[in-house]
């Protein structure tokens, strides 16, 4: 099925030129039959061959409704622009080619109706201004078909014009990711929900789960059907009514989107290349607020305008626009901009990058160099983009901000991987699963290898007596997960940039120096310590008369074992300690506090703090008033 959308000013025929080619008047509104003015949208069909089927949107033309006419051209495939030859161009006329133009609809034929009002002097006078009209505005070649639905005059002619460019009309891509903007609800007895719309990529099926964005909720497609044709399943590019079960009428408004559940996230901020139209009388300023028009939503937005003051009438920008409420959008969509009061279309252009992950600075060139190079990006330079704004990335995150199944993002990483772009890591590498890898950007890598070195380097500067942090300090200081962290360190191993030394991180050259005060301090305290090895001094004796670089450094260098907040040991005399307990252990069984006291000569505090550690590290356990062995 190809969809042709209708466009022109009030009056000049759209609905009735629908309808003398469908037989169908798709005015469905009785209000819009009375006033023989359309309103919102309208839809027809027919076959233009055995094998070509083409839906129609008629839009309103009256400037009144021009948004209820954005919201209907987001999915077709052509255009049928329509000019009454009595009166020509009109104000809505040239809107309507403008907003086809920023939408990139750049098949337009011209029906030139009501001929029959005319004298054939006139009508020539009347193409000839169409063509020039057309020409001046970049739509050169454009067929103008002189038609009548009164009389049927060119409705042949008119007929064939359209099948042969919707024949070459190329097909609709198929990214595998099903997403239709939703256009109409409403409920029918015995049938319960019903949406319409134009379903832009991937399929759908009857009996599948669906997604409803933005608000997540779940639905199954009980029905599928086609302009009144029943259909078990369906590709893009077709208008649909989708019969759905398990959502309400009132929990669904038009600029919905129905979507594969998990394949969308909804966004309230997009990057976007902006043209604006030529003619206007007003300028583009940075936290200007418009109406953003995707799909078939409309919502508020707020413009930050990066790289430029102001953007003048004619001009091209970039812009990053905040969103009052989310889209389901992807690269390369389009969208249109209007202005809210009073209401006129200013201009629109392409998502460039619909999950930046924060706002920019507003000139800052790199940035605006890396979203101009998106603009006609191919795939795999947006994959790419996005691991680069996460820095890094999980592939179950990657595939639905790119819009990518596994099979097809595999390809693209790939690709990225061979030009040294990005690093894969994988948590099984016998048999690896893109969507459970983390992506890790070239850039993003560099830059934690840099902070990496300086966390070091602080850590050492604060702790010159120490050898170095262990894997979960530097871990936390690094805010890293366990995979990307064991990555790094293995990387950064490799490079020679660090070491480990007795389970601790530090930097490749760095070493303890101790000058002759504090290692006279370090000689003292140890002789100290010896010179009565079961009543040593407190910890806080320690701080005071030696400070903490000494007794972290004794510690770090594991000559002593502090086994309490207050308590410590050298190492030689505790593992004779440990030693002898347990060789005693194993001849009584068990032993109490007092026991352990009379084979070492020292207050019950020292004693307790010993226990207690060896509890701790699972040479004893408590059991009652005894130890035991563990």
């Amino acid at each position: 099925m190809r969809i042709i959308g209708t466009a022109g000013h009030v009056d000049h025929g759209k609905s009735t030129l629908v309808k003398a080619l469908t037989g169908t008047n798709p005015d469905r509104l009785k209000e819009e039959q009375e006033r023989q003015m359309t309103i919102d949208l309208g839809f027809a069909s027919m076959d233009l061959s055995e094998t070509l089927e083409v839906g129609f949107i008629d839009v309103p033309g009256h400037i009144d409704f021009i948004e209820n006419m954005l919201m209907g051209v987001g999915g077709i495939d052509a255009a049928l622009l329509v000019i009454a030859a009595d009166e020509g161009v009109m104000p809505q006329t040239k809107e309507h080619l403008d907003i086809l133009d920023l939408l990139h609809v750049r098949r337009v034929i011209v029906a030139l109706t009501k001929i029959d009002l005319v004298d054939k002097e006139w009508l020539v006078l009347v193409i000839d201004d169409v063509e020039n009209f057309l020409n001046h505005r970049g739509f050169e070649e454009v067929p103008v078909i002189p038609v009548s639905a009164k009389t049927d005059s060119g409705l042949d002619t008119l007929k064939q014009v359209m099948h042969d460019v919707l024949f070459e009309a190329p097909d609709r891509k198929d990214y595998d990711h099903p997403r239709l903007f939703i256009d109409r609800v409403f409920s029918l007895a015995g049938f319960g929900t019903i949406v319409t719309g134009t379903l832009i990529d991937g399929s759908l099926t009857k009996g599948q789960k669906v997604e409803i964005l933005p608000s997540g909720s779940s639905a199954r497609i009980r029905g599928l059907q086609s302009f009144n044709a029943e259909r078990e399943s369906s590709g893009p590019g077709n208008r649909l009514a989708i019969n759905l079960s398990g959502v309400a009428v009132n929990e669904l408004s038009r600029g919905m989107t129905i979507a594969a559940p998990h394949s969308y996230a909804p966004t309230s901020r997009i990057d976007v290349s902006f043209r604006m139209l030529p003619g206007l009388k007003i300028e583009i300023v940075h936290n200007m607020e418009v109406k953003l028009f995707h799909g078939s939503s409309q919502t508020q937005a707020r413009i930050r305008l990066l790289g430029e003051e102001m953007l003048l009438p004619g001009q091209n920008g970039i812009l990053q626009l905040e969103l009052d409420q989310a889209i389901a959008a992807r690269h390369g969509d389009r969208f249109i901009l209007r202005r809210p009061s009073p209401s006129r279309t200013i201009g629109g252009g392409e998502i460039l990058d619909p999950f930046p992950a924060k706002r920019h600075r507003r000139f800052d060139e790199s940035r605006l160099s890396i979203l101009k190079s998106l603009q006609q990006a191919g795939q795999e330079k947006i994959v790419e983009h996005i691991i680069r704004e996460h820095g890094r990335i999980s592939g179950a995150d990657l595939s639905l901000y790119a819009m990518l199944p596994a099979e097809l993002l595999s390809i693209q990483v790939e690709a990225l991987v061979s030009e040294n772009s990005i690093q894969v890591l994988n948590e099984n590498n016998s048999n690896p699963n893109i969507l459970d890898s983390i992506m890790i950007h070239a850039t993003a890598y560099d830059q934690l290898l840099d902070r990496l070195q300086r966390i070091l380097t602080v850590f050492h500067s604060q702790n010159p007596y120490l050898r170095g942090g262990t894997p979960e300090v530097i871990r936390s200081r690094l805010k890293l997960d366990q995979r990307t962290f064991q990555f790094l360190m293995q990387k950064a191993f490799n490079l020679g940039l660090i070491k480990e030394i007795a389970g601790k991180i530090c930097l490749a050259d760095f070493e303890i120096s101790l000058g002759d005060k504090d290692r006279k301090k370090v000689n003292e305290l140890m002789a100290l310590i010896k010179s009565d090895p079961l009543r040593t001094p407190s910890v806080a004796d320690i701080l005071s008369e030696y400070g903490e670089n000494i007794l972290n450094y004794l510690k770090d260098q594991e000559t002593i074992i502090q086994v309490s907040d207050q308590v410590i040991f050298a190492k030689e005399d505790y593992e004779k300690m440990s030693e002898r307990l347990v060789k005693e252990l194993q001849v009584r069984g068990a032993m109490k506090v007092t026991d352990v006291k009379e084979l070492f000569p020292t207050s019950r505090k020292y004693i307790l703090a010993f226990l207690e550690y060896l509890d701790g590290v699972g040479v004893t356990q408590r059991r009652d008033e005894e130890r035991i062995l563990k």
